[in-house]
């Protein structure tokens, strides 16, 4: 949503700290060896074939795509981490935490 990145930075001018995770699917960010066709679940139509220019077009937008969520959130001066869907939320929350408690104290 394009307003959050202000909502940040109305919590953070408030003396806020915000952390951001962005949890995505290794699937969504990397097209699996071996896929011969991808289906957007977020847009109808048919499937799409995949080549090699398909799939490096593909890893090229999702890359862009990523960098552009992290430097909005980063420029909104959150923290931002990119989370493998795949993993245990809990523990990255943890990690997360517990990274930005050590350099607080120092």
């Amino acid at each position: 949503d394009g307003q959050l990145p202000g909502v940040g930075r109305g919590w953070l001018s408030a003396g806020g700290e915000l952390i951001l995770l962005h949890v995505v699917s290794r699937s969504e960010r990397e097209l699996p060896p071996g896929v011969a066709a991808v289906r957007d679940p977020e847009v109808e139509g048919p499937a799409i074939p995949v080549d090699d220019d398909a799939r490096r077009s593909y890893h090229g937008a999702v890359a862009a795509w990523l960098a552009n969520a992290r430097d909005t959130w980063q420029q909104a001066g959150a923290a931002y981490h990119l989370v493998d869907a795949e993993g245990d939320p809990l523990q990255a929350i943890r990690e997360v935490v517990a990274a930005a408690d050590r350099e607080r104290i120092g």
